[in-house]
């Protein structure tokens, strides 16, 4: 629904500001009646900063980062109230640049991360190349912050996202994806063994 790079027309998510009642509810809607197992929020729009230049009269950094929250919020309440009940998912899938401890989008995360079952961050958006590996792209610090800082000790509820098809330089093949995965469960000595990963195709 848009993004925070130049040259991104799409500014969707500045009419879903405000609305965060309306929006969770009708995302809870198509999670029962079309029987999926949570909600996946993929934000990589303006945040911080005075907004994206192709952001409209509706956006503010408050209003963007209260609407993250709130539908974190909102989403875990409304499908923990589900009936019958069932371990819905909530899940975000943040850019990696955006996942930094000084960051609002990281911060707002870290406050709600009980509600979080994990997050996927995109390993693929031109800030860490895994080209260079795990610690030679400077991926380990972001998997750092988020796996102590956003979750302490808990490296479970980091997904590590591959992109291998749609990211051109930043594309992973399946043997660069295993050394990446294989570098990461050694990496500290084990710390962070216990991990996740997705592809994005």
């Amino acid at each position: 629904m848009g993004g925070s790079w130049n040259g991104d027309p799409n500014n969707c998510w500045d009419n879903c500001f405000g609305k965060e009642d309306t929006v969770s509810d009708a995302l809870v809607d198509i999670v029962q009646s079309q029987g999926f197992d949570g909600v996946d929020i993929d934000y990589e729009y303006c945040y911080d900063s005075g907004g994206c230049a192709q952001s409209t009269s509706l956006y503010s950094d408050t209003a963007a980062q209260y609407f993250l929250e709130e539908m974190t919020i909102q989403l875990r309440q409304k499908m923990d109230a589900i009936v019958p009940a069932k371990d819905y998912e909530l899940t975000h899938a943040p850019m990696d640049s955006d996942m930094v401890p000084s960051s609002p989008y990281f911060q707002l995360l870290q406050r709600q991360h009980d509600k979080l079952n994990y997050i996927m961050p995109q390993f693929y958006n031109g800030y860490n190349n895994l080209n260079n590996g795990f610690v030679g792209s400077g991926a380990h610090v972001v998997y750092n912050d988020i796996a102590n800082i956003m979750f302490p000790q808990q490296p479970e509820k980091v997904v590590f996202g591959f992109c291998i098809g749609a990211c051109g330089v930043f594309n992973q093949n399946g043997n660069q994806a295993v050394s990446v995965m294989q570098e990461i469960k050694t990496h500290s000595g084990g710390e962070y063994a216990c991990n996740g990963t997705y592809l994005l195709i």
